[in-house]
């Protein structure tokens, strides 16, 4: 910079040769310094303003990028029984946002009304096995709940393959189950109530470890 400044000085000097008042001359000078120096402070604006939008871009595109990937789906092998071991339920795999329709689990316009009332979905494929009940054991996706970490409890969403049928002792059934909830939660407990109840009368209801562990949160 200091160099422009002198060569703009110096074609001055040469035009002004044999002037005999260097007065004028030394204020063109102080305009020429006050002018570029104006113009680089403007040039250094302009280059924090460029790399500011160029990261807001970046962000924006990484977040467009996500929602239209949704999370990869998440297998957990975590599987919990309720209190006397009846049943056992295992999640197998966890999807979020647009992975859900991908994997043909629920359709896009139930993913799209959700996302118009601000939710996000979560799909769990669980099995449950029949442990213990000696008949058949009715299965109802409409048992399951999940609940947050701020104690909301969320009721079960249609699927594609939603859990339905009975199970004989010692067998399994595999389904999946889905909830919509608010961006800002996160699920903790998945819980299945297995409808059955325990010589003492107390309802047996299997609860899963704290999910925020696994839970993969999408946005």
């Amino acid at each position: 910079m200091r160099r422009v400044i002198m060569t703009m000085a110096l074609i001055v000097l040469i035009n002004c040769q044999g002037c005999d008042n260097s007065a004028p001359l030394k204020t063109r000078i102080t305009e020429l310094e006050s002018t570029v120096s104006a113009q680089a402070a403007k040039l250094s604006e302009l280059k924090a303003t460029v790399s500011e939008q160029a990261a807001e871009l970046k962000q924006y595109k990484e977040r467009e990028r996500q929602r239209e990937a949704g999370s990869s789906s998440t297998p957990t092998g975590v599987a919990y029984s309720d209190q006397r071991g009846a049943i056992t339920v295992e999640i197998l795999k966890i999807l979020t946002g647009n992975q859900i329709v991908a994997k043909a689990k629920m359709h896009a316009h139930q993913l799209s009304g959700f996302h118009e009332q601000g939710k996000e979905l979560i799909y769990f494929e669980v099995r449950i096995t029949n442990n213990k009940f000696n008949g058949e054991l009715s299965l109802n996706q409409y048992q399951f709940n999940l609940e947050s970490d701020k104690g909301e409890i969320f009721s079960n969403e249609q699927t594609r393959d939603y859990m339905r049928g009975n199970i004989h002792q010692g067998r399994s059934a595999t389904g999946g189950i889905a909830f919509a909830v608010y961006p800002n939660s996160k699920p903790k407990w998945l819980r299945y109530n297995t409808g059955l109840k325990d010589g003492y009368g107390i309802m047996l209801e299997a609860v899963s470890p704290d999910l925020q562990q696994i839970v993969v949160n999408s946005k």
